[in-house]
């Protein structure tokens, strides 16, 4: 079952651009799966390989997803895109960090985990993400033209 946060999120955060909303939907499930973390406890094994699991589906989603913002961003002359790449930088270097950080057998604090999703969320998403679907729309660019759905 979604939690509140999810399901307002799910409508919220659609940028109009299916693709990129596809993407940033699975990004909410992995939201979802982090709230079920909020029961156990940090430093217990089982939290922590689940902790490992999560880290390596959001290092995995990030690549991906940035990859393809990036690409998307450049066809469409996005004049943002320096800034939106530094924030992606950023993202990537604090999953990475997160990421060796698990694998190297060191506990994670899993609200800090939590917080982490949510803020990008939030902030990246809900913020940044919605300034290229402004661009978009300012301009008239027809992104089925570019991302190849109808």
């Amino acid at each position: 079952m979604k939690s509140k946060d999810t399901e307002i999120l799910d409508i919220a955060y659609r940028i109009n651009i299916d693709e990129i909303d596809e993407q940033h939907s699975r990004w909410l499930e992995i939201y979802q799966e982090s709230l079920s973390l909020a029961s156990g406890h940090d430093h217990d094994d089982e939290t922590q390989e689940k902790m490992k699991i999560l880290v390596a589906k959001m290092y995995e989603y990030a690549r991906a997803h940035l990859k393809f913002e990036e690409k998307f961003m450049e066809s469409i002359g996005y004049p943002g895109l320096v800034e939106h790449k530094l924030q992606h930088l950023e993202l990537d270097k604090s999953i990475s960090d997160l990421f060796v950080k698990l694998f190297n057998g060191d506990p994670i604090d899993k609200e800090k985990l939590i917080s982490q999703i949510k803020v990008w969320l939030y902030q990246h998403i809900l913020d940044h993400d919605k300034k290229i679907a402004d661009y978009v729309s300012e301009k008239g660019i027809d992104v089925s033209e570019i991302t190849g759905s109808d």
